[in-house]
């Protein structure tokens, strides 16, 4: 199953509560979805004046994969930023914000 988190529309405010509540509720892999879609419409869009959200979002994914043992069909962690890597590399003032 591939799961590249693109997509047309992303309703900030959606995404944003929905990762709250999951994050109370221990569904973290969940929270790790929600916070993958709200990084990835910000690069993939090159939102520069989002791009401190981004990094807020980029560090939760990174204190979240402590607690995944196993992502399921989902990139791991690691492959992921690898992934963001190749693709947002160039993204100098997004990188800057870590």
């Amino acid at each position: 199953m591939n799961h590249n988190f693109e997509s047309e529309t992303v309703f900030y405010g959606h995404l944003q509560s929905w990762a709250t509540l999951f994050d109370q509720a221990g569904y973290s892999l969940v929270v790790v979805i929600c916070y993958r879609l709200l990084l990835s419409d910000i690069l993939n869009a090159g939102r520069s004046k989002a791009y401190d959200y981004a990094a807020d979002y980029y560090r939760h994914l990174e204190r979240l994969d402590e607690k995944i043992e196993n992502y399921q069909s989902l990139t791991d962690w690691s492959e992921f930023k690898d992934q963001l890597e190749q693709k947002h590399g160039r993204k100098y003032s997004f990188w800057n914000r870590l």
